[in-house]
């Protein structure tokens, strides 16, 4: 058929896609790490790819989940509920794709979460591998740690909102599989002991430091280098310094850097667990007590006030409230009224102190309040100034034996955890030969861990040479030392570990052979290079918390771990014996709290 004369002139309609008027897939979720008190967003859009790696292959199937998966999160959040909820959920569903995609199954499937929760899922292998009794360094090269019961419930469930919020239906699947049923262990409160050698020392450097502090801002007056805290050992008390200056040695990528070891970010963090310790609020009800703090005075007791302190809980959408009196309770907790006033204060001159404004915070190096709270930062200065070191780690005594003996045959032992692709947790034990330098400090470290062991009196200042005592009746001898002040240090140690403290003084001795002048001190332990005159170490010990962690020493094995949930685990099992079970379960549960404290 011939065309029409029109159609040469007709015009057809062209479409033209304009890049301007297509929105991109944003793939990003509410994010709140647990170092920084405020909420940001983070691009998970690396989750599109095989392993979870940008570099490898874009799956394209995974586009409408993990888009549902950032609406469902951002819904979430703008209800009121905490991003650091969402937080655990990208992070759990980031460990599930990747052992997903390394086994080769479609991790938004039933198949997959099957395959990582079922019966004979990859949580119940981690389970059974993991021995709680073993230590870490008690392990093997290649050992797999596996993880805690009270550790995979809390993944399916994590895994099981992030899939729900991707659009699939998990709790469905979660009827095709066992339960994670077992012994739970809770947290264990610190002992009577712990408490009392904790409340001591912190309640000393907050306020030691808060009163000078308070002072300096007051008055206009500059503060010193270092301001001095009395600590008491259980024997001779012992004066630390605390540097004032908030100048970080090194750059943040996050903002601008904060300094924990500064006194008022050490005083901050003392006031932290102080807190805790009287309200028995958990970590994030602490951390958001606000402006303002009212005190209340009984008109029929004048010598009775109370403290009413409150913060708002975000996941029950309610404000908690803690009480303080100075009236005694069962619990004795001495100046919780002078405490809160003092903190209060402290915060105000600091801060803004505005309603509303929180009374923890810690002040960058431009004394600005930080959009941070580095508690685990701080946690690490405060065991070392206040030496809290833990009853138990005379258990650690196995360990520090063989890496001195590594570091006197110039041999490193360096032990670390490694994720093969599944995810699961091996370890690395590897030795290794090392400079005599690091032979030389780190048999000098391991020696005063090994003494420290059998010992709460400080070890500085001891002089060569030691000596023993003949066994006694119950196997022990007893090592006598004496400081550079004539004073004598004397404990008891088992018959079979004499060779060790020996060989520990014949280290010792040779350290001091070599630094070449006889006027100069001969110490049992020293800082300083072989050749040159001997020097104490700043502080109360020499060792740090970062050592500890490279020597692969847990938390509260050779340290006191300083946890908000310790304190509350502590509180409520004096609660439950005074009051019952009913009681107890009310604190954990963060309803109302009644903490009464004397003056």
């Amino acid at each position: 058929m011939a065309k029409s004369p029109l159609a040469k002139s007709s015009k057809t309609v062209r479409h033209v896609r304009n890049s301007k008027n297509v929105a991109p897939l944003q793939f990003t979720i509410p994010y709140k790490d647990s170092r920084s008190r405020k909420e940001g967003e983070f691009d998970i859009s690396h989750l599109l790819h095989l392993g979870v790696l940008r570099e490898n292959v874009k799956i394209e199937s995974r586009i409408p989940y993990l888009r549902s998966f950032c609406k469902k999160a951002k819904q979430y959040v703008d209800n009121g509920n905490s991003p650091a909820t969402v937080t655990k959920a990208y992070d759990t569903l980031r460990a599930f794709i990747a052992f997903c995609d390394a086994v080769n199954v479609d991790p938004f499937s039933e198949a997959g979460y099957l395959k990582y929760v079922g019966n004979d899922g990859e949580l119940r292998h981690r389970i059974k591998v993991h021995t709680p009794s073993k230590k870490l360094w008690e392990m093997s090269h290649g050992d797999e740690l596996g993880i805690k019961l009270s550790t995979a419930v809390n993944i399916a469930s994590y895994l099981r909102t992030a899939l729900s919020w991707s659009g699939l239906p998990a709790d469905l699947w979660a009827t095709h599989h066992r339960g994670f049923n077992g012994e739970n262990n809770p947290y264990r409160g610190y002992s009577d002991a712990e408490e009392k050698i904790l409340v001591t020392r912190l309640s000393a450097l907050f306020f030691t430091l808060a009163s000078q502090l308070i002072t300096a801002k007051k008055e206009s007056l500059a503060l010193p280098d270092e301001l001095p805290v009395v600590i008491d050992l259980g024997g001779p008390q012992k004066v630390i310094s605390i540097k004032t200056s908030l100048k970080a040695q090194r750059p943040s990528k996050a903002g601008i850097p904060v300094k924990s070891s500064a006194a008022f970010n050490m005083a901050m963090g003392a006031a932290y667990h102080l807190m805790c310790f009287f309200t028995s609020l958990n970590d994030s009800d602490v951390k958001c007590v606000a402006h303002p703090v009212t005190i209340h005075t009984d008109e029929r007791d004048k010598s009775l006030q109370v403290v009413k302190v409150s913060s708002f809980k975000a996941r029950a959408n309610k404000t908690v409230d803690a009480v303080l009196t100075n009236q005694s309770f069962d619990v004795d907790k001495r100046d919780g009224v002078k405490f809160i006033k003092t903190l209060e204060t402290l915060s105000a001159l600091y801060g803004d102190g505005e309603e509303g404004s929180e009374l923890l915070f810690t002040l960058n190096e431009q004394e600005e309040i930080s959009s941070t709270f580095l508690l685990q930062d701080i946690n690490k200065h405060l065991v070392v100034e206040l030496n809290l070191l833990s009853p138990n780690r005379a258990s650690c005594l196995r360990w520090f034996r063989e890496l001195f003996y590594s570091y006197r045959n110039q041999q490193v032992i360096i032990l670390n955890k490694e994720t093969n692709k599944l995810g699961r947790v091996t370890v690395s034990k590897v030795t290794r030969p090392c400079s005599k330098a690091t032979a030389t400090r780190g048999a000098m470290n391991t020696a005063y861990c090994i003494l420290s062991c059998y010992t709460d009196q400080s070890l500085k200042g001891i002089l060569l040479p030691l000596s023993y005592s003949e066994k006694n009746v119950d196997g022990n001898i007893s090592v006598s030392m004496k400081y550079r002040n004539g004073e004598n240090l004397l404990f008891s140690i088992p018959t079979a570990d004499k060779t060790l403290i020996q060989d520990i003084e014949q280290f010792a001795t040779e350290c001091a052979d070599k630094q070449g002048s006889k006027k100069y001190e001969r110490l049992l332990l020293k800082r300083g290079h072989a050749e040159q005159p001997p020097k104490d170490w700043d502080g109360l010990s020499p060792i740090s918390s970062n050592l500890m962690s490279r020597w692969a020493i847990e938390p509260n094995e050779y340290f006191i771990s300083l946890q908000s949930s310790r304190w509350r685990e502590m509180t409520s099992n004096q609660v439950y014996f005074e009051s019952g079970a009913g009681r107890a379960l009310s604190l954990l549960q963060s309803l109302s709290r009644i903490c009464q404290i004397p003056c």
